[in-house]
């Protein structure tokens, strides 16, 4: 059976264009790669060779690759005994109408090994996480030969002061290469874009993963992440975290502060770690538990001017009870080396900034209007640094300044289950429209009353059991 792509209006008008440079740039879920592998997929019916390539190889196997197979014309692949992406001359070959044509692909890790094939196409799938345009410049040199030579590229917009805004937006070129346009003769578009917001492709989308997308973002991130606009995100990274002193009982009060998020026996304890030493750069450590739907940071230590070792110890004094996890920094080796001499185990939390900070905003206040992160006032210095975490007004990027506790809890939240922890199946049109406030319970009761013979683990695991069962009323 014909496979059948029922394209949204904006891919439609993408997957029709002729402009030579060309870009989809949409929200998560709206369709891009499939988009691109179906105008792919329009090249290699028309005979032309071409070029597939994400930032990175994990990114092509885990997502560009499977979803171009969904589309690519198989039955007239010449070389589909490899083992595809993986085989190590990474070229796969389709004969149309007796024409051989072939398809280089990969990732782009490193630019110049991409200066040589002369094709037809390109496809350039998540070119946004690309911090330079470098690797764009490069493959825009390889189309050069064919009918219509064109390259594409399908990806989430990434900010006003990204390369996609200076090409698609500003439609900046080098003039060596506009004059030589010129002198080939082309007279089309030379760049157009398509925007696709993920709510345009609903239809295509699990209900429940579109409903837990537009749960997760708001304010400029949903505009970034779920409308594919460009945004502007200078001033405060997480304008959303709610933090402030009261100047009458000089506590920190705001929707991200609370005194529910008290140390709760019984629950285990882990500590995001950002290490330092120097007066600008201190050692932070946040100790957390989660506490579902949430995760409480009930205390931190922060310290300059201290060796790894007496750290750790002095940590651990004011901690209730032992940790079970450390979620740091892989460059902290002295101190991962220390935390491991007191059995407490580390998770190397090194990921990109700015995923990292997009993926926190989400805990910070997502689409919902819920906070999922939630400080004990007494985090004082904690709650005074994450409120005042830029970026440069010019560059956009987050200055390296009142940063610490910041990259601590981006640590510590990379690798949490949304999904699990918040345990919500919300319906797709429930997303933040400013009016809504939490409206949760104030503090998991349950946890802070004694019950008798039982110990601080069981009264914890009795609690999950019964967060598990208001999740699904169906199962005893």
């Amino acid at each position: 059976m014909a496979k059948v792509f029922r394209a949204t209006r904006s891919q439609d008008a993408f997957l029709h264009s002729t402009a030579r440079y060309l870009g989809f740039i949409g929200g998560i879920g709206s369709g891009k790669t499939a988009a691109g592998s179906v105008k792919a997929v329009q090249k290699i019916s028309q005979g032309e060779d071409g070029i597939i390539v994400a930032p990175d190889f994990p990114q092509l196997s885990r997502s560009t690759w499977p979803e171009f197979m969904k589309w690519a014309p198989m039955s007239r692949c010449t070389n589909a005994h490899l083992d595809h992406p993986y085989t190590q001359k990474k070229i796969i070959t389709f004969d149309i109408n007796g024409r051989d044509v072939t398809i280089f692909y990969g990732g782009i890790e490193k630019e110049q090994g991409w200066a040589g094939p002369n094709v037809n196409w390109c496809w350039f799938d998540e070119g946004g996480r690309k911090k330079t345009r470098k690797a764009f410049d490069v493959l825009a040199a390889r189309i050069r030969v064919g009918a219509s030579p064109q390259m594409w590229i399908t990806t989430t917009p990434s900010g006003v002061n990204h390369w996609l805004y200076e090409v698609f937006v500003k439609k900046l070129f080098n003039d060596d290469v506009e004059r030589a346009l010129q002198e080939l003769g082309w007279k089309g578009k030379i760049v157009e874009y398509f925007k696709g917001k993920t709510k345009d492709n609903k239809d295509n989308l699990d209900p429940f993963h579109y409903a837990m997308l537009t749960g997760m973002y708001e304010g400029e991130f949903a505009l970034q992440e779920l409308d594919g606009e460009f945004v502007s995100l200078e001033g405060p990274v997480w304008r959303q975290f709610d933090a402030k002193l009261d100047e009458g009982t000089e506590e920190f009060v705001g929707r991200n502060v609370s005194k529910r998020a008290e140390y709760i026996p019984g629950a285990p304890v882990e500590w995001w770690v950002d290490d330092g030493f120097t007066k600008g750069h201190p050692r932070v450590i946040l100790m957390a538990q989660v506490i579902p739907p949430d995760i409480h940071v009930f205390d931190e230590y922060i310290v300059t001017g201290e060796l790894a070792e007496q750290s750790v110890k002095n940590a651990l004094d004011r901690c209730p009870t032992h940790p079970t996890t450390a979620y740091v920094d892989s460059s902290a080796a002295e101190l991962r080396s220390r935390l491991w001499q007191e059995d407490i185990d580390t998770v190397s939390a090194t990921h990109d900034v700015a995923e990292g900070i997009k993926r926190a905003a989400s805990w910070i206040l997502n689409g919902r209007g819920e906070t999922h992160i939630i400080f004990h006032p007494r985090c004082r210095q904690a709650l005074a640094e994450i409120p005042a975490y830029s970026r440069h007004p010019v560059t956009q990027k987050p200055l390296k300044v009142d940063d610490n506790a910041a990259d601590a809890l981006r640590y510590g939240l990379w690798t949490k289950d949304r999904e699990e922890i918040w345990g919500e199946e919300v319906v797709g049109e429930d997303v933040y429209a400013g009016e809504k406030v939490d409206k949760r319970p104030s503090a998991p009761e349950e946890l802070t009353t004694v019950v008798p013979g039982q110990s601080e683990q069981e009264m914890f695991a009795s609690y999950l059991g019964r967060w598990a069962r208001s999740l699904n009323p169906t199962r005893r």
